[in-house]
């Protein structure tokens, strides 16, 4: 699919606004600027999935505050949510930890479906 340009997009929206209620042009505003930001943004990562973590209650607020307000005052930050500020703070810990304990090299994965060893 082709990218619009801006002036394209413009006369996309007026051609549309003509003839149609105030509430029509904001959802046709609304779809092309979200194709727009589809052709824009880059390839999705890889699937997700969702693990359960037991979190200090104070550690999640102070985080959750901190994505808000990242969001907010400071979107060059890119930390949209508090699963991408867990992601880049796990990938910089198992950094670490692999340049540490593991001779720089990345950690085996473990087979699927194999447990992780209680610990405590």
């Amino acid at each position: 699919m082709a990218t619009k340009r801006p002036s394209e997009v413009r006369a996309h929206l007026a051609r549309a606004a003509e003839g149609r209620p105030q509430r029509e042009q904001v959802q046709e505003s609304e779809r092309v600027a979200e194709q727009a930001a589809e052709q824009a943004a880059p390839a999705k990562p890889a699937k997700k999935i969702q693990q359960g973590i037991t979190w200090d209650p104070e550690l999640l607020a102070v985080a959750r505050s901190a994505v808000a307000q990242l969001g907010m005052f400071h979107p060059e930050a890119e930390t949209p949510s508090l699963a991408a500020l867990v992601d880049r703070a796990v990938r910089a810990e198992l950094d670490r930890l692999e340049t540490e304990y593991n001779d720089g090299q990345p950690f085996q994965r473990l087979p699927k479906g194999a447990r992780l060893p209680r610990t405590r």
